[in-house]
């Protein structure tokens, strides 16, 4: 892959979070979580020791032809730690089984959201059809994300999966090519089970990366 190339999904985790709130007395702003939701965010929090999923990575260019052959991204729990004065848990991802396990993100539960560390939400559940959050890369783009309150199903390799789908709608601040709506990232959760599928564009190529749950344990 060329280091010209920079995945959307890279260049928001190093981002600032504008809506996020950090600490667990605040609530996110903007509009309230439906009560009458069948689940809450803690559904699909699930990040416990022991857990862990694997996922198949292709990689396809601007035209949907595939780049490369899929390789494998596996993430895992490895116990907590204490950050801001809060306790996170660590998830580790390797890649095609290689020895080396990095930290991936710090996650947990925030209000009425998934927080990873420097309070990057993850997912949130119950604010459906409209902006549930916004991430901003500064003087670059900006991703409104939308959770569709429409449940769709998922085919995996690891099964079939009822799950929501967060959409992040990108806005242009500084772009030299805007994003065409049918590469906005998108994010397919499940209740009981964590993420099943995604998809992540490179923003200045056109390429994209789909991820597909292969195998995984939640206990």
């Amino acid at each position: 892959m060329n280091a010209a190339y920079f995945t959307l999904f890279a260049v928001v985790i190093a981002s600032t979070v504008a809506s996020c709130k950090k600490d667990d007395e605040e609530a996110m702003p903007g509009a309230p979580v439906d009560p009458n939701a069948a689940y809450s965010t803690s559904d699909f929090n699930t990040y416990d020791d022991g857990n862990y999923w694997v996922y198949e990575r292709i990689t396809y260019d601007s035209n949907s032809v595939l780049v490369s052959a899929p390789v494998l991204d596996s993430f895992f729990v490895a116990g907590d730690t204490v950050l801001f004065g809060n306790t996170w848990k660590i998830v580790r991802r390797g890649v095609s089984g290689g020895t080396t396990a990095y930290v991936w993100h710090y996650v947990r539960d925030s209000a009425d959201c998934i927080v990873a560390e420097y309070g990057k939400i993850l997912f949130r559940y119950g604010v459906f059809d409209q902006v549930a959050w916004t991430d901003t890369v500064p003087l670059s783009f900006y991703l409104d994300h939308t959770i569709s309150s429409t449940t769709s199903q998922q085919v995996v390799p690891a099964g079939t999966f009822t799950s929501y789908t967060d959409i992040g709608a990108v806005g242009e601040i500084n772009l030299s090519l805007p994003v065409p709506p049918s590469r906005y990232p998108y994010y397919c959760w499940s209740p009981g089970v964590g993420k099943v599928k995604e998809m992540e564009p490179y923003v200045s190529s056109g390429w994209m990366q789909v991820r597909s749950l292969l195998r995984y344990h939640v206990q």
